[in-house]
């Protein structure tokens, strides 16, 4: 249970849709108009009419591109999204990791069935079951076995090592897809160590420049960070970055680029078939070898693909912490989409919907809570260590006039403020995500966590 409510977690941060697709037709996009009108809809839904998201919208289709966007993307209402308006992509990100690889698999400088510990010194320990091993396939279609996140801080590539010599696999390896930022953050260790050069600059070498991207990077030029939206969190508060995230900030394969509807609408060009170039044996490469996920989605090298009747919808999708974005195309109709947003709740149902308006539209609202003000001397009595019936730890502690909740490290989350609404029930500003404290005879004896997107709640005994 707890491994599985992690999960819906991650789809509030680096994560891609869980979205079921019903079985449907494909028809035209919408017009400009239209758009605008889906758009205009989202944002106030989103933002209560405070002038601070932006979402933009890039079609594709062999004659040619259109660009759409409403909203603001900075925290004065001044400045408007257009095509060289930098996100953070979050998950988007291991399209291009997946590609990659891929470009090195049709090299012949990596085999996807080669064992992991293959490509790494003798003295990496890596777990193993039964005598079976990791391969390079299993971290790219998320089949390893290995968790989401390290449940432990980690602060460089031997914390790494040292954590997966002694973790334990959460599902066998190859059969079971099981979404792993770890499993990529492995893969871009070894990519270094093939390359003989940090990931993030074989990235650039072998695939940014490739596809001659100007304004994607895992580093901000002078041009990016001048057109870098202002990310803005589930309460519309500028949310830090992915790179300042304790962990995440180490794995740049899993969800560390930037980039732009028109970069990202380059990509889709060479995916599509539209145009050819140097990379396109690899896009074919990334899209050949794949394990299922579901009986219609199947996870391909960082692309999903979804098998619906005739039609297949080829995309990934993410959200960090203060943006959310998703790339998409329907290889048979020829007609790609990519959405970009400035504030971290999920945009993908526009993004499907623009390439089937079969598909439904989502209703998200905009939660305001109002924080009681608790006296300071009584914050203390919240503090303690809670733990879960599978043994994971949450840690509750006062930071000058407030509370703060700790995790446990493979959630992947960030410390973050809580604030109350009553004595009893706090919340996050950052993600829909509550904490009701119990107390029995004056005294907090237990926490229930309810994540993002569940009713059910986790409950945690008071250990210290």
């Amino acid at each position: 249970m707890i491994h599985k409510l992690k999960c819906l977690l991650h789809l509030m941060l680096l994560s891609i849709s869980a979205t079921s697709l019903a079985q449907v037709a494909v028809g035209a996009p919408p017009s400009d108009a239209e758009i605008r009108t889906l758009l205009s809809k989202r944002i106030s839904d989103l933002s209560g009419g405070e002038k601070k998201v932006g979402i933009i919208v890039g079609l594709i289709n062999p004659s040619g591109t259109r660009i759409i966007s409403e909203g603001y993307i900075d925290e004065n209402g001044l400045r408007k999204p257009d095509g060289n308006t930098v996100f953070e992509i979050a998950s988007v990100t291991k399209v291009f990791s997946g590609l990659l690889l891929a470009q090195m698999v049709q090299k012949g400088e990596i085999d996807l069935n080669t064992p992991v510990s293959n490509y790494l010194p003798k003295d990496v320990k890596l777990p193993q079951q039964n005598g079976k091993q990791i391969t390079m396939l299993d971290l790219a279609t998320h089949t390893s076995g290995l968790a989401f996140m390290p449940d432990v801080a980690i602060e460089n590539s031997k914390g790494l090592y040292d954590y997966l010599a002694s973790c334990k696999l959460n599902t066998e390896i190859g059969k079971t897809w099981d979404y792993s930022n770890t499993g990529y953050w492995l893969m871009s260790e070894i990519i270094s160590k093939k390359t003989g050069i940090p990931f993030e600059d074989a990235m650039s070498k072998e695939i940014l420049s490739s596809l001659q991207l100007t304004s994607t990077g895992f580093k901000l030029s002078p041009s990016m960070r001048a057109n870098l939206a202002v990310g803005l969190d589930a309460s519309l508060q500028k949310a830090p970055m992915m790179v300042d995230v304790p962990n995440y900030k180490l794995m740049p394969a899993a969800g560390l680029l930037y980039s732009s509807v028109n970069d990202l609408l380059k990509v889709l060009t060479i995916s599509m078939g539209i145009k050819r170039n140097a990379l396109s044996p690899a896009i074919e490469v990334s899209l050949s070898r794949s394990r299922p996920i579901s009986d219609k989605k199947k996870q391909a090298l960082g692309w999903i693909i979804l098998d619906e009747g005739v039609d297949q919808f080829i995309y990934h999708d993410g959200i960090s912490a203060g943006y959310a974005g998703c790339i998409m195309y329907n290889p048979k109709k020829q007609i790609g989409v990519v959405v970009l947003s400035n504030q971290a709740t999920d945009i993908s149902d526009l993004a499907h919907h623009l390439l089937d308006s079969t598909f439904p539209l989502a209703t998200p609202k905009l939660v305001k809570q109002t924080q009681l003000k608790l006296e300071p001397s009584k914050l203390s009595n919240y503090e303690g260590k809670f733990q879960t019936a599978d043994g994971e730890v949450f840690t509750v502690s006062k930071k000058g006039e407030s509370l703060q909740l700790e995790s446990p490290p493979d959630w992947g989350l960030p410390v973050l403020a809580i604030h109350p609404e009553s004595e009893t029930k706090f919340f996050m500003k950052e993600l829909p995500m509550k904490v009701i404290f119990n107390q029995e005879a004056g005294k907090i004896e237990s926490i229930v966590i309810y994540p993002p997107r569940r009713n059910d709640g986790i409950s945690a005994k008071r250990v210290r």
